[in-house]
């Protein structure tokens, strides 16, 4: 097996160590993808690269999921504060009420 050049393996453990700045469209590291870089990596250096990437892309998925739940359970938290304080709840007795969202408590103007 031929070995892995310096560089793809100090962009894996990059990866590893900070896979956000590979998310999205990436400008910082945008040039891994152009066509005159990718020519000259060995097929074991593109396969390593597409396995590193497909971890950072998979992770990305699962920040997105979670934040887009949390998102929705914030809004609910919102809505069920703004009923509570329609059936006549005094503010006094809004704040005592604390809402949790994922370890986060919410007060009663539904600040953090």
């Amino acid at each position: 097996m031929q070995a892995l050049s310096h560089a793809i393996t100090t962009l894996v453990r990059r990866m590893e160590s900070n896979p956000e700045e590979f998310f999205g469209d990436a400008p910082k590291w945008r040039f891994i993808f152009k066509e005159n870089f990718r020519e000259v990596l060995t097929e074991a250096e593109k396969g390593t690269l597409h396995t590193a990437l497909l971890a950072v892309r998979r992770l990305e998925f699962d920040g997105l999921v979670v934040a887009t739940l949390l998102i929705k359970d914030e809004e609910d938290d919102h809505r069920y504060i703004a009923r509570a304080a329609a059936s006549g709840l005094s503010g006094s007795s809004m704040t005592n009420i604390g809402m949790y969202s994922s370890g986060t408590s919410i007060g009663a103007k539904g600040t953090p």
